[in-house]
């Protein structure tokens, strides 16, 4: 990945990308360019969360992407529900970030923990969506590959790239990838989009590293310097 490629030509990649996801979001200038989020509580008896909820124009555009954000919730409520038959009392928590809400793109990371009947943290993970605030459609990694097929940046984002990326940024955090990790679980189905439109992986504890180790959050579009 690296030695090929000059710093200027990889910032220059990374642009087209930018500029062909603006074109992928974007249908036009009447649809809604933000989102307007306000909160919600639900008390689901296993599981207490707070979640956003998403308003544009188009109501059948927000509820699309509000039923997705509520799914996930109502999944991890279910699982928290089953464990509690083997485990009793255990409960959970959701929580959410909103990473990414401009530019006809709306992004959010919710957290799900799972405490113990000591309200001891049991296990913890994140779970991430990318929207497109013109259709409600969710984004898949296999959109962003196509749009940096565009931009002819594909190196990045494929299965190679993907698991430099991966040990670079664990290996920067003093953390060892699974011995028996050849390549990243690829392709990835866990994504959000930051602010500056780029896009993130997660793996949920276990998957990558250690279970120890917690979340592993990848930035795919980071630029190496060095």
């Amino acid at each position: 990945m690296g030695g090929g490629f000059s710093l200027k030509k990889v910032i220059f990649q990374v642009f087209l990308v930018a500029m062909a996801w603006f074109s992928f979001v974007a249908v036009s200038c009447a649809e809604s360019m933000r989102a307007e989020v306000t909160e919600e509580f639900l008390d689901l008896g296993a599981v207490e969360a707070s979640c956003p909820v998403v308003q544009v124009d188009d109501a059948s555009v927000s509820e699309k992407i509000n039923c997705a954000i509520k799914q996930e919730i109502d999944d991890f409520t279910q699982s928290v529900r089953l464990a509690s038959l083997q485990q009793p009392r255990l409960h959970g928590t959701v929580s959410y970030d909103v990473t990414c809400n401009k530019a006809y793109t709306f992004s959010c990371v919710l957290t799900e923990t799972v405490f113990d009947k000591n309200d001891a943290e049991v296990e913890s993970f994140a779970k991430g969506f990318i929207f497109k605030l013109a259709t409600g459609n969710k984004v898949t990694y296999n959109d962003i590959w196509e749009l940096a097929a565009e931009a002819g940046n594909t190196n990045r984002y494929d299965r190679k790239g993907l698991t430099w990326q991966l040990n670079r940024q664990l290996d920067r955090a003093g953390v060892a990838v699974l011995p028996t990790l050849r390549y990243a679980p690829y392709p990835p189905q866990n994504l959000y989009m930051d602010q500056k439109f780029r896009c993130h992986v997660i793996y949920q504890p276990g998957a990558v590293a250690h279970k120890s180790a917690g979340i592993v959050d990848v930035d795919i579009d980071e630029i190496d310097e060095g």
